[in-house]
């Protein structure tokens, strides 16, 4: 018998195996950068070695990245892997691949064993280890609990004492509050021309560019150039004025040597909602956004636009590309080019064979229920758990558990989805498709922003700005407007063109 056959029965590895790999990682602090994902990255080569050394071979690999495990957000790759029930997976840790006892259940229902890079191994293959692989969930999850606990404690005493918690020194300061030239004196003349209007936010980010001021750098975080909406979001920062926000409450910084005045600080504040959402000179507020700023995207880029204006402050809305060069579009042509198309598919009668409207309050019944479900699940569970309950019964209550909560959700989507459309006015009494049109508009226009915006999202999938061609001005192309419909609204076209041929024909 060879040394390789050997070893590997005496560790109990099976020979000639098929393995896949599962690497997450919960926050890539490198995400935006050529390094993104090199985390994961890292993960999956040394899953990569461990099958190598084993003899195995690699079959499938999973990867979820910048994906949070105390969040609850759903692990797209980690559902797909539970989909395909490899018989053997490896991950570089076990929380890695499984962040509490549901997920280990989950992994065992699948049929899944699990191997760790560091000997470990999440094993289901008997009674007695599929319960010491619980109990292992179990210690792992609580450790976790009380190290998020203590971080927090940690964190808000330094907090209340005054000390600075950022990893990165702030621009234009020290950690120590000290100012750093000539950083100092930018921002003080920045703040001193964008409260008289001299200055935007996109004229502080040219003017700093220019001076060669980067973000401050800390190992391979900073450095970079500055755009119009990273300045904005420095000026949001209360450490401006010596304060600090911690889990909700300002806690003012010790021996800190403030950048700007109170009433400085507040001043850039209105600016900052004024030129988000509405007319300059006024104050804006985020829940009143115009109709497509935040969900459109650059065509160069793939970044969201925002609202900006052309010039003086009565000038040309537009929609704007945060990165300097890129698309900016006046906002009107590109709304109503949109708008136009989904008035007579979303309030022709005939619509209504398409939309099922459903009230809100049923979806909100429905997540009631879902947390109720949830929280006694967890009570259930831990109890079951103490009491040392079979995980063969364990198992069963999961899986009956897992469906009840899938069809609520199923339940809740449906409703949420439907929501959407309650409460439209359906035009009934247009006598000929000529009178149709401004009665769709009135009606339109009778929604609020928030309303409007959501019907446009459900309507199309996708919205791209693409740059202008050579020798066209700033002429409205509608060809450099990338459109992907929803087929919600390719369903609602099909309806509206049949009401309006037996119009044409009446």
């Amino acid at each position: 018998m060879s040394v390789i056959m050997t070893q590997q029965k005496i560790f109990n590895y099976p020979i000639n195996m098929r393995a896949s790999i599962y690497a997450r990682l919960s926050q890539d602090k490198r995400k935006g950068t050529s390094e993104e994902g090199s985390s994961v990255k890292a993960q999956v080569e040394a899953c990569t070695a461990f099958i190598e050394a084993k003899g195995w071979t690699l079959d499938k690999t999973y990867v979820d990245n910048d994906i949070s495990a105390t969040s609850g957000a759903l692990r797209p790759q980690f559902e797909q892997m539970l989909t395909d029930s490899p018989a053997n997976v490896v991950a570089f840790k076990s929380d890695r691949l499984s962040r509490d006892v549901m997920d280990t259940l989950r992994l065992k229902a699948s049929g899944i064993t699990g191997w760790l890079c560091d000997g470990g191994k999440l094993d289901f293959s008997s009674s007695d280890s599929t319960m010491l692989t619980l109990f292992r969930s179990v210690i792992d999850s609580t450790e976790q609990t009380k190290k998020s606990e203590r971080q927090k404690l940690a964190t808000q005493r330094d907090a209340k004492a005054g000390k600075y918690r950022g990893s990165i020194r702030p621009f234009g300061q020290e950690r120590t509050g000290a100012w750093v030239e000539p950083e100092a004196s930018a921002v003080r003349e920045a703040t001193e021309k964008l409260i008289s209007g001299e200055w935007t936010f996109f004229k502080v980010a040219t003017e700093w560019n220019a001076r060669g001021l980067k973000t401050p750098q800390t190992g391979k975080q900073g450095g970079r150039e500055w755009t119009s909406g990273t300045v904005s979001q420095y000026f949001k920062r209360p450490r401006l004025k010596g304060y600090q926000e911690y889990d909700g409450t300002l806690y003012k910084l010790a021996d800190w040597k403030p950048l700007l005045s109170e009433e400085e600080f507040e001043h850039i504040q209105l600016i900052r909602e004024s030129r988000k959402t509405g007319e300059r000179g006024k104050q804006g507020y985020r829940h009143q956004p115009h109709l497509l700023s935040g969900w459109i995207e650059c065509g160069i880029c793939g970044r969201k636009l925002n609202t900006a204006y052309r010039g003086k402050p009565k000038n040309t809305r537009a929609y704007s590309c945060p990165t300097p060069g890129h698309v900016t579009r006046a906002a009107e042509p590109i709304e109503k080019m949109l708008v136009s198309r989904v008035l007579v598919p979303l309030f022709s009668p005939s619509s209504q064979e398409v939309l099922s409207p459903h009230g809100a309050t049923e979806a909100a019944e429905l997540r009631r229920q879902q947390m109720t479900l949830m929280q006694e699940h967890r009570e259930w569970l831990n109890e079951a758990i103490e009491a040392g309950l079979r995980p063969t019964l364990l198992a069963q209550r999961e899986a009956k558990h897992e469906k009840e909560l899938a069809a609520l959700k199923e339940s809740i989507a449906e409703l949420e989805a439907d929501s959407v459309f309650a409460g439209i006015s359906w035009i009934e009494h247009a006598r000929d498709i000529m009178e149709f049109e401004p009665i769709a508009w009135e009606n339109w226009n009778s929604l609020s922003t928030e309303r409007q915006r959501l019907l446009i999202q459900a309507l199309y999938k996708n919205v791209q700005v693409m740059p202008q061609g050579i020798g066209t001005g700033r002429t409205f192309q509608p060809k450099n407007i990338k459109v992907e419909i929803s087929p919600l609204l390719e369903e609602l076209e099909a309806e509206a063109m049949q009401w309006m041929l037996l119009a044409a024909f009446r």
